[in-house]
């Protein structure tokens, strides 16, 4: 009976072992990652959805057409409610309409370096800037 609690205690000891290892390489993957706050430039309500499907268009005819973003390929897009745009590195940007305020939401990302979140904002933002209904941000990087 004690060589089984002892077994038994050393799987207990082997298990919490393994969660610790896997929640380190978690957090040594996120530990890397440079991200934007919520970015919000104003848009009026009745304008947001507008701009937001605007925005999607042009990633997706820069998709289709090849054109680079931030000097690389656009490697996928995701476009429910609004469009995040990912780049062959790992860097996204997102914009989608707000639910319940007179604005857009933006934020980026780079698994990369600050550098490329900064270089993902500067693109999605000119982006934005087709668009003259698209007011000030409240925030930005």
């Amino acid at each position: 009976m004690l060589l089984a609690l002892d077994v038994g205690l050393a799987g207990l000891a082997l298990g919490i072992e393994r969660v610790e290892f896997e929640i380190e390489i978690m957090l040594g993957r996120f530990a890397g990652v440079d991200r934007s706050p919520t970015m919000a430039p104003h848009s009026d309500d009745e304008k947001k959805y507008a701009v937001a499907d605007k925005v999607t268009e042009r990633l997706k005819a820069m998709q289709a057409n090849g054109e680079l973003l931030i000097g690389q390929k656009i490697r996928d897009l995701v476009t429910v409610s609004g469009v995040r745009v990912t780049v062959a590195d790992g860097t996204w940007g997102l914009v989608r309409a707000s639910s319940n305020k007179p604005e857009l939401v933006v934020v980026v990302e780079s698994p990369v370096s600050e550098a490329r979140m900064r270089e993902m904002f500067a693109a999605v933002d000119k982006i934005l800037r087709e668009n003259p209904e698209v007011g000030a941000y409240n925030q930005t990087i």
